[in-house]
């Protein structure tokens, strides 16, 4: 019966979605999103009464749940998708690689996460163009892999997630202030585009001469001042791990002074404040003339 009343649901939300009416934007329905409320109930729902069937053994019921097949393994007990909620990938090409691996090991590789409710949480973890691509699916058992094919074959071009990497890598943003949070920010932000390069299969061992111009070019003056110093009497060109474990000390000095500076201003500010040496003197010669 829930399978029905959905597929109602269903049918009905895409004549409205459908019709050319200039005016149906503006119904509650669609300003206060209640197809996508009832999306949620439904899958609730339908994990509820999955779960159920399971506790109390009642197989004879599956195939209107869809249920897996008796040739298909089901395990006893069910895993529950983990608590935590999944970033939304909005089509940002160097965001795609990791959007799609942490999906992939939560869900689309859990056996035991049926097709529909897959499909209902790859639904919530999109935002504008994926969306898009799939809004036209059903959320039904079997729509799930063309969904995530439709996905692979736009966001899967590894000519693109190349050329968004290097962008990432060559187009870093300067530090603003003096501070640990905006170094670590650049320092993580090269990192990030290399091991991503490399998990592309694109060999970055003799990038580090161009990776160490960009990035100094992107510190402070006085990091820059530090850094000059340090390898000053030296004529070879400094390596990107004699950079980056330079950056790393800098940056765990830097942390440890904000973090000193930081507990002096409280304890400063949380101290009474003293009567100031004119009115101390004041005060004992008017005591003296009593």
């Amino acid at each position: 019966m829930l399978e029905n009343y959905w597929a109602k649901l269903e049918a009905t939300h895409e004549k409205l979605a459908t019709q050319k009416i200039e005016s149906a934007t503006f119904l509650d329905y669609f300003q206060k999103q209640v197809f996508n409320i009832a999306l949620k109930q439904y899958a609730s729902a339908r994990v509820a009464l999955l779960q159920l069937l399971e506790n109390k053994g009642t197989p004879n019921l599956n195939q209107s749940l869809r249920l897996p097949q008796d040739d298909q393994p089901i395990s006893s007990t069910r895993r529950a998708l983990p608590g935590i909620e999944l970033p939304k990938f909005s089509g940002i090409y160097k965001e795609w690689r990791s959007r799609r691996d942490l999906y992939q090991s939560l869900v689309g590789n859990n056996q035991d996460v049926p097709g529909v409710e897959k499909m209902h949480y790859l639904r919530l973890c999109l935002t504008g163009e994926p969306l898009k691509l799939i809004s036209s699916l059903p959320v039904s058992e079997d729509s799930f892999r063309s969904a995530w094919r439709t996905l692979l074959d736009r966001y899967e071009n590894k000519r693109l997630l190349v050329a968004a990497h290097l962008d990432q890598l060559l187009n870093t943003t300067s530090m603003k202030s003096h501070s640990a949070s905006d170094l670590n920010f650049l320092t993580s932000s090269v990192t990030e585009a290399l091991n991503s390069l490399k998990a592309l299969d694109l060999h970055t061992d003799h990038c580090g001469p161009l990776v160490v111009h960009v990035l100094t070019r992107r510190l402070t003056n006085k990091l820059r001042e530090a850094w000059e110093n340090k390898i000053g009497a030296f004529t070879e060109y400094p390596t990107l791990e004699d950079l980056l474990e330079f950056l790393q000390g800098r940056s765990r000095a830097m942390e440890t002074l904000e973090s000193g500076s930081q507990s002096l201003s409280s304890r400063n500010s949380s101290r009474p404040s003293q009567p100031s040496v004119q009115t101390r003197s004041t005060t004992n010669s008017t005591a003296k003339v009593n």
